[in-house]
């Protein structure tokens, strides 16, 4: 079995920090490591910690503290440095999300099920209520490419702060970009970039909690700037993960979606943030015409069945004759225990 690391960066956590230490501890997949770096909290982080150390447990907690607090990317990616260098793959779970106890031997399985798989997804709740993800049944393994495409063309809703990661996809440089909001969704794109395949677990096995303090809802407070942000991976990573019209298509249902956020912009007020939209679309070529305009306003109606009145519904079936092919034997590597 692969040795795999739990990785929490946390600041400032002492409200929910005990519920992730206490979802790791609840593992069932051996071997597993728990590694929890402190961003030099200020609350009582650092004791609920030491507790869980000193209480010792199933799991082995490595914990470590930074001198001084880092910009929550560079934290992140401070966590991710401190692995162990014997551990096969790793994921994030921070301080204020839970996971089943199952949740790492099912990512391990998939993981596991075939050569090469160098991320692997599983399928989120937020709050208890589970997330819409678009990803087929009759499958557990893609290729990468293959993942990057049905991320952007379906519009599949998988966590990517909740994303397992093999060591090898850990490089020199910063994992977490700290030149973008959702720097989580990037280092994901990046590593799929990378080459081999990608697994994903079908069922909700994590929760994440959504409330004032979080990453998420600090991100949503930027102004949307998550939307420019993922028409910016799809300007990126879809020329190399789709045909042609695949990437066209998409490529368009993203500005037509930026023009609506940007008339609604302009209606309620927020002249400036127009402003910096229209200058971003500018400067991508995309700047919206007339026939922009009027088509982003024609699109709402379809952009609203595919994302809240369908937002509940499974993937659609493959049909009977559709080729379901057998997934090439897993690696031989051999995995040093915790």
């Amino acid at each position: 079995m692969p040795l795999i690391a739990v990785v929490t960066p946390v600041y400032n956590g002492a409200k929910f920090l005990e519920g992730a230490m206490l979802a790791v501890q609840a593992q069932t997949h051996r071997p597993l490591v728990h590694v929890v770096l402190d961003n030099a909290s200020t609350d009582g982080t650092s004791a609920i910690i030491d507790r869980f150390v000193a209480e010792g447990g199933p799991v082995p907690i490595l914990r470590h503290r930074n001198v001084e607090t880092l910009p929550a990317a560079k934290n992140w990616s401070a966590a991710v440095r401190l692995i162990p260098g014997n551990v096969d793959y790793f994921k994030i779970l921070c301080a204020d999300d839970a996971m089943t106890s199952d949740a790492v031997a099912k990512l391990a399985a998939v993981a596991t099920s075939a050569n090469d798989v160098r991320v692997v997804f599983g399928v989120d709740k937020i709050n208890g209520a589970p997330i819409w993800h678009a990803m087929p049944a009759e499958a557990t393994v893609f290729e990468a490419g293959t993942m990057i495409a049905r991320i952007l063309a379906d519009g599949a809703d998988l966590p990517y702060h909740h994303a397992m990661y093999r060591l090898d996809t850990r490089g020199p440089d910063d994992f977490f970009p700290g030149d973008v909001i959702a720097f989580d969704a990037e280092a994901a794109f990046r590593a799929l970039l990378k080459g081999g395949r990608a697994g994903v677990v079908t069922e909700a096995i994590f929760d994440t909690l959504d409330h004032a303090d979080s990453l998420t809802s600090t991100w949503t407070k930027k102004e949307a700037a998550q939307h420019w942000e993922h028409y910016q991976r799809v300007r990126r990573y879809g020329p190399v993960s789709m045909s042609n019209e695949a990437f066209a298509r998409v490529k368009r249902r993203m500005e037509l979606r930026l023009y609506r956020k940007l008339m609604w912009r302009l209606v309620s007020g927020k002249a400036e943030a127009a402003r910096r939209d229209l200058e971003r679309l500018k400067t991508a070529g995309a700047a919206p015409g007339i026939g922009g305009w009027l088509s982003a306003i024609a699109d709402y109606p379809g952009h609203y069945w595919r994302y809240k009145l369908n937002a509940r519904r499974p993937a659609p079936a493959w049909p009977a004759e559709a080729l379901q092919l057998e997934a090439p034997a897993p690696d031989a590597r051999s995995s040093q225990a915790a």
